[in-house]
């Protein structure tokens, strides 16, 4: 009886070790930044059809949770893995084809971001001669009830919002600040979303996003936080049978 005490206290203390783990350090949306060095292909292309794009990837992300072209494949796009069909912009790789580093990450206390000179590494360079921006803006957050939420979206270049892994708005292609907003009707619980920026030609780059002040935006806890929690989970049960069995041999 005194192991299966043990036992679960460790468990116990696993658990809420885990939880706390959870939660986020701090609120707002967090934004990962990569540097794309031009190619002649998706970057700084010569002669690009200049348009805004408002199907260029499927409605459903990636098996690697990136944008995925369609087949029609509006956006002429080339950087993509040809097996997944998933653009590569936002995929640390050196080939001879692309270059894409990671520059860092960044968490915003805030629920809106709004910049017309949106250049490499943090978005807070002078132009892209060192390379071109990409970026991930992803966050959650927790509706009480169901609720209307209004998406505003603006861009140089390409920008794809995800919401709940679905996608909702689109400004893709090479193009001049463009914008676009959707409304969303929202069930109470928590949502998440994931914002895909590229800027691809050397001229402009600007992106404008925000949500509602009143929705608490806060990061997506990483893979390990889950697992960690799973973990813990894993060792209550563990922890609960044991005593369970232990239970039956002292009155058996």
């Amino acid at each position: 009886m005194k192991n299966s005490k043990l036992a679960f206290a460790t468990a116990t203390t696993a658990i809420v070790a885990a939880f706390a783990v959870a939660a986020p350090a701090e609120a707002g949306m967090t934004v990962d930044y990569y540097k794309v060095m031009a190619n002649g292909r998706d970057f700084q292309p010569a002669n690009p059809p200049i348009s805004t794009i408002s199907d260029g990837v499927k409605t459903v992300l990636g098996p690697n949770g990136l944008p995925m072209i369609t087949s029609a494949n509006p956006l002429n796009a080339q950087d993509y893995n040809t097996a997944t069909n998933e653009l590569q912009w936002w995929t640390p790789t050196a080939t001879s084809s692309l270059n894409v580093t990671y520059s860092g990450s960044q968490t915003l206390a805030t629920n809106s971001i709004s910049s017309n000179s949106f250049y490499a590494p943090f978005g807070n360079g002078s132009n892209d001669a060192n390379g071109f921006l990409t970026a991930v803006f992803s966050g959650m957050f927790t509706l009480n009830s169901a609720r209307s939420i209004n998406f505003s979206l603006g861009s140089d270049d390409d920008a794809f919002l995800f919401v709940d892994g679905i996608s909702r708005v689109q400004v893709g292609g090479i193009h001049p600040v463009d914008a676009a907003t959707t409304t969303l009707n929202l069930s109470a619980g928590t949502h998440s979303f994931k914002l895909f920026y590229a800027d691809r030609l050397q001229s402009n780059a600007a992106i404008n996003f925000s949500l509602p002040d009143d929705v608490t935006v806060s990061a997506v806890p990483e893979p390990a936080t889950w697992a960690l929690m799973l973990v813990g989970f894993t060792m209550v049960g563990a922890a609960v049978r044991y005593r369970r069995r232990s239970a039956k041999v002292t009155f058996a």
